[in-house]
């Protein structure tokens, strides 16, 4: 009876431990497979940035706790990270017991948080690259891989995002490292999160920069026209017009600029008054109604 008493109570404490996890963030003792480190194929190359690091998880947060297997079809895994201000992300860089591999590319992948602290599985940012450097690292005695964002992702001020790389068709591997944050890293089943681990938290470092320049917009004579355009951090329309003395006007600027563009164009161009009496610089966004940004400058 003392048994059974026992058993049935060690099943309900259980179950409750469960529900309380699945309210949170999903984690699991499930197998994490450790990667197998065969000799390097190729020459390492290249070189760590030289600056312009805005998250560190490297060698000396902590002490290196594992390599595990990490390809983009199989296991592979993420880490969360949040910027107190906007930050444009353009660099990844990973720690492995993998030496280079020739001929290879890299999945860069950008999930959201879902809310409970885990990554969503909806794609947010995805690239397919060739690694840009895969060097030696004294501290682990393995590598560092590379990666640069084909566009730089921008990640907006206090938003949880998940961030990973992984080997396309081959074992990139992937340190964990004891412990800067919690000791967890988000393990995927191909594009599919699966659960936290507790193998440590992932060994790995960001750059880039503290996000894109603020919208604006200039227009100025001296005497030639120099216009400058900033979009901010999202896409916009950019117009500039020509006005005249009998009160027409002539669009010669109107077209579509990606996030953080921002540019000024010195031109040869010198506008006489008349015909030309103003010359006006206006910024668009496709999701506001009216002008954003905008600036005159008349014409002597």
């Amino acid at each position: 009876m003392f048994s059974k008493r026992v058993s049935i109570f060690l099943l309900v404490v259980l179950m409750l431990a469960v529900a309380g996890l699945a309210a949170q963030r999903v984690r699991a003792n499930a197998a994490t497979a450790a990667a197998s480190a065969p000799k390097a194929q190729a020459e390492a190359y290249g070189a760590l940035p030289a600056g312009g690091l805005i998250w560190d998880y490297g060698p000396t947060t902590g002490s290196q706790a594992g390599c595990w297997s990490n390809y983009t079809a199989s296991q592979n895994f993420a880490e969360d990270v949040s910027f107190a201000s906007s930050t444009s992300i353009s660099t990844i860089v990973i720690y492995t017991c993998i030496g280079p591999v020739q001929g290879s590319t890299v999945h860069i992948k950008v999930r959201h948080d879902d809310g409970a602290g885990n990554p969503s599985n909806t794609p947010l940012y995805d690239a397919d690259v060739t690694p840009t450097s895969w060097v030696a690292d004294p501290m682990t005695g393995g590598y560092a891989v590379t990666a640069d964002l084909p566009t730089p992702f921008n990640a907006a001020a206090g938003t949880i995002y998940w961030i990973g790389l992984s080997g396309n068709g081959f074992e990139l591997g992937q340190y964990s490292v004891q412990t800067p944050d919690d000791g967890h890293m988000a393990q995927f089943s191909g594009p599919t999160f699966s659960f936290h681990t507790a193998v440590g938290d992932q060994m790995f470092q960001l750059y880039g920069g503290g996000g894109c320049a603020p919208l604006s917009t200039d227009v100025s004579l001296n005497p030639a026209v120099s216009l400058s355009v900033s979009v901010g951090n999202t896409n916009k329309l950019w117009l500039v017009r020509l006005y005249f003395a009998n009160g027409t006007s002539n669009t010669i600027i109107q077209t579509g600029l990606p996030a953080c563009f921002n540019q000024t164009f010195n031109t040869q161009f010198v506008p006489s008054n008349p015909p030309i009496t103003s010359i006006c610089s206006f910024v668009y966004d496709p999701a506001v109604p009216g002008v954003v940004a905008q600036d005159c400058a008349a014409v002597p």
